[in-house]
């Protein structure tokens, strides 16, 4: 069941989504990730692993392309630093499969990356942009649907996972 918030955003902050007033978009972090990967020079790889490495590049692009797409069907926010502004709660789609498909294309186009340099070194920066995005990001969304969906946010929290 899906359905849209009929009490008001709190504004109370005893969610956790007071930080997320300030805090550094996802975008950007993934942009740190991504300069922080050039770090390690690239070497030669083979056919078979830049195929994949676009094959994940694509696959990630579709997944984030399908999770916006979802997210303006229903009329919601795409703005990550504006969860109070969230007025559905997005169950189906690409967020069936993971409740952060927006943050998990994101990785999943830095992992790309790290396969397309050739340098194992390179995922270094995508387990370092996961665990702020987690921390910093993820947790405190999570809070604030809880508070503004209740039960049914935590019903969809138990059906799926929070990344792929």
């Amino acid at each position: 069941m899906m359905s849209r918030r009929t009490t008001p955003p709190s504004t109370a902050g005893t969610s956790g989504t007071e930080f997320l007033d300030a805090t550094v978009p996802p975008v950007l972090w993934a942009a740190l990730g991504a300069l922080l990967q050039r770090m390690f020079p690239s070497r030669p790889t083979s056919k078979g692993v830049r195929g994949l490495s676009v094959l994940l590049l694509v696959g990630s692009a579709s997944l984030g392309l399908r999770a916006v797409r979802g997210f303006r069907e229903h009329g919601t926010t795409v703005h990550p630093h504006r969860i109070r502004d969230v007025s559905f709660l997005v169950q189906d789609g690409a967020h069936s499969v993971s409740r952060n498909p927006m943050y998990t294309a994101l990785l999943g186009a830095l992992v790309s990356n790290a396969l397309w340099r050739g340098r194992v070194a390179a995922l270094i920066p995508v387990v370092a942009v996961w665990a702020a995005l987690d921390k910093f990001q993820v947790g405190p969304e999570e809070a604030a649907l809880a508070d503004a969906f209740g039960a049914e946010f935590d019903r969809y929290r138990d059906a799926v996972p929070r990344w792929l």
